[in-house]
């Protein structure tokens, strides 16, 4: 037991010594890029709010809708909705996903070309709060990049760059309304250092080269934090007579678990990212809108039974019959009653501040589905709608069972860089291991993903991002607690080097 015992310990001394180089180089460069990522979130740019615009509607505000596709001979769009405008609701048409969109102020039914590019610098300055500050460049980006990485998910999105001293820059999403990203110089530098060192995204191109260098860089770091690990299991507990070696096994004594954690967890997402089903990701449309003439039948007054409603979204869905209807969101401060035939569960008012960026709030409490046709209101709810879209999308069986999950906040299932809430979650009983994700205002399948790749996200969330702590010490507080680690980390770093040195010197000298 004891000749067993002393091999592992000359074994764990061998390794973390042989390793102590090219380990230190990995180390460095995972606690440099790794401070960047909390010194992002609180040192880069603030802005001015976290929330979409507001927009209220009236009843009498929908059949303007009707009217103006008519007027206009729109028969096919991708998305049709009411969106909050500068200073009034606007008609928003996506023709398709990727372009640029219409827009019709409803009361008239005008066309106001060139709006979606002031729509996003409207969305611009509203986020920024730069009312009067000169814009230097607008652009449409339908692709990410270096600037704008995937992890951020919506496109297309406007790039709008401020005439201002540290080179302000926002990203808005001008379907959803939503601010997609915001820079400046010294938040980019930030970034690179991330994109360069953490994720190593400057070899997307080279995916295996990416992947290799990654898997060596881990593995260097593994190594040397197991030799470590195995000297302060096996070494025997004696008082330490050097003080700079006593401190440095106290300090690996605090940091080596979260250490490991951080680095298992790593390695598993780098994994399955980088062999992630792409097919399985990124926003798909369902059946196009199909606009044709029973679109345009006039039915009954149906706005008389809501007026006095107060509404904050509209948009142009497929129902389960093939027909069309208005979805109507009905605002979070209205209550439920009073004959108006309100479907769909109760919903949390969003905030304002860091905190609801991150946890997210969906602004509308129900929602209500007007048929089109009949212009008459249908016991239709998000919950069967969503279930639509799902077998619609897979192309099953009307009787299909499946579990719809209204989402209501960020998590580690589905976070904050997705931006649309509330979202309903869908689960096939044919087909559990498939989880889809679906915007109920607009009928898109936000995000697809396996029910294995759970472990996966929980694992990066929990034991890499301490997401796990949030509930417990707040988002400043991890991060402060996170930044500690990595100090703590770095002292430690610097003693090992120190000992390293003074170890060769002294057999050298």
């Amino acid at each position: 037991m004891k000749t067993t015992r002393n091999r592992l310990l000359k074994k764990s001394l061998d390794l973390h010594r042989y390793l102590t180089w090219i380990g230190a180089i990995g180390l460095a460069l995972f606690i440099a890029s790794a401070l960047t990522h909390p010194l992002m979130i609180w040192t880069g740019p603030m802005p001015a709010t976290f929330t979409p615009p507001d927009m209220t509607l009236s009843a009498e505000t929908v059949p303007a809708v009707r009217q103006t596709l008519a007027r206009h001979n729109i028969r096919e769009a991708a998305i049709v909705k009411l969106v909050p405008g500068e200073t009034t609701p606007l008609l928003q048409v996506s023709t398709t996903l990727t372009g640029p969109k219409r827009y019709f102020e409803p009361s008239s039914g005008d066309e106001i070309i060139g709006q979606d590019e002031a729509q996003a610098i409207w969305l611009a300055r509203y986020y920024s709060g730069l009312k009067d500050t000169a814009i230097t460049g607008i652009g449409l980006q339908s692709e990410f990049d270096n600037g704008y990485p995937w992890v951020n998910r919506l496109l297309p999105v406007y790039k709008i760059d401020f005439d201002t001293p540290d080179g302000k820059s926002i990203y808005v999403h001008t379907e959803t309304g939503a601010m997609a990203s915001y820079s400046n110089n010294y938040k980019s530098v930030l970034q690179s250092i991330f994109q360069l060192f953490h994720t190593w995204s400057w070899l997307d191109n080279l995916e295996i080269l990416r992947l290799a260098a990654l898997i060596v860089m881990l593995l260097s770091i593994f190594g040397l934090l197991t030799g470590g690990i195995g000297l302060l299991l096996l070494m025997k507990k004696r008082r330490i007579a050097q003080k700079s070696r006593r401190f440095h096994r106290y300090l690996a004594y605090g940091i080596s678990l979260p250490l490991f954690a951080s680095l298992i967890s790593g390695s598993y997402h780098l994994v399955a990212s980088s062999f992630e089903d792409s097919s399985r990701s990124g926003i798909h449309l369902q059946t196009p809108l199909l606009l044709d003439q029973p679109f345009f039948t006039a039915g009954k007054n149906w706005e008389e039974a809501y007026r006095g409603v107060k509404f904050n979204a509209m948009s142009l869905v497929h129902g389960p019959d093939d027909g069309l209807y208005y979805r109507l969101g009905i605002a979070q401060d209205i209550k439920q009653g009073g004959g108006h035939g309100i479907h769909g569960g109760a919903h949390a008012h969003h905030g304002n501040g860091q905190n609801e960026r991150f946890d997210g709030m969906p602004s509308e409490r129900s929602s209500i589905y007007i048929s089109v046709n009949s212009q008459t209101e249908k016991a239709l709810n998000d919950h069967d709608q969503v279930l639509f879209y799902a077998r619609t999308l897979l192309n099953k069986p009307a009787d299909t069972q499946a579990r719809a999950t209204l989402i209501t906040r960020f998590g580690p299932e589905y976070d904050f860089r997705n931006k649309r809430l509330p979202v309903w979650q869908v689960i096939f009983n044919d087909q559990p291991e498939d989880i889809l994700l679906i915007d109920p205002v607009s009928g898109i399948l936000v995000e697809r993903m396996a029910t294995s790749s759970l472990i996966e996200r929980y694992s990066f969330s929990w034991l890499h991002k301490w997401d796990f702590m949030v509930p417990f010490t707040g988002r400043m507080g991890r991060d402060g607690l996170v930044m500690l680690f990595l100090g703590s980390l770095f002292i430690l770093l610097c003693m090992g080097i120190y000992l390293k040195l003074k170890s060769t010197f002294k057999r050298t000298g």
